[in-house]
C-alpha cells in the first residue's frame, strides 16, 4: 500500500524525511472526517521523477480510537447554563459520547472550567429532547471568536440509548 504525501513544512523549513522508517500516525482532515490510523514499518522514499515523497507501508493500517468512548458528530442547536451565570447561552453540539460532550459557542467572558454546564437539545429527527448536565474540563480556541468547550457528563439510559441509535 502506499499513499502520496505533500512535503512537510515546519518554521517553513522542508522536513527531511529522506530513508524513514517507523510508525506514522495518519489522521483524515476534511469534510466528514472522523478516521485516525496507524501506519507501523512504514518507508518514506522520495520519487525523483514526479518531485513527491511515497510513503510505504507493507501491513494495512489499523483504525485507532484515542478516547475510552467515541465521539459521534452533531451539529445541533442548544443552549447551555452555566454555573454561577444567570444567562442562557446558544451554542452548537459538536459532538457527544457516552462521557463526553463538545460544545462550540462565542467565547465566554470568564474561565468555564470546572464550572457545572446544563446543557439543553431538541434532535427534531428523533423527536427527542435532552438536559444534559456537564463539568466543563477544556477550552480550545475554534474559528473567530468561537471556542470549542469540552465537557464531562454522566449519561441517563434515554440518553445513551440516543446516542447508541446516533451511532448506528
Amino acid at each position: 500500500k502506499c499513499i502520496v504525501a505533500e512535503v512537510a513544512r515546519v518554521d517553513n523549513k522542508i522536513v527531511n524525511i529522506n530513508n524513514f522508517r517507523g510508525k506514522v500516525n495518519v489522521r483524515f482532515l476534511g469534510a466528514g472526517a472522523k478516521r485516525y490510523e496507524v501506519w507501523k514499518q512504514v518507508q518514506v522514499k522520495y520519487d525523483r521523477i514526479n518531485k513527491e515523497y511515497v510513503i510505504i507501508t507493507p501491513k494495512s493500517s489499523e483504525k485507532h480510537e484515542r478516547r475510552s468512548s467515541p465521539r459521534i458528530p452533531m451539529g445541533l442547536g442548544a443552549t447551555v447554563q452555566i454555573e454561577d451565570d444567570g444567562r442562557r447561552y446558544n451554542c452548537t453540539i459538536r459532538d457527544i459520547s457516552k462521557t463526553g460532550i463538545g460544545l462550540r459557542m462565542e467565547a465566554l467572558d470568564f474561565n468555564p472550567i470546572g464550572k457545572r454546564f446544563e446543557i439543553t437539545f431538541t434532535d427534531k429527527h428523533e423527536f427527542a429532547s435532552f438536559t444534559v448536565n456537564s463539568r466543563c474540563v477544556r477550552e480550545i480556541d475554534g474559528e473567530g471568536s468561537l471556542k470549542i468547550y469540552g465537557c464531562t457528563i454522566k449519561a441517563t439510559q434515554d440518553l445513551l440509548a440516543y446516542i447508541q441509535k446516533k451511532k448506528a
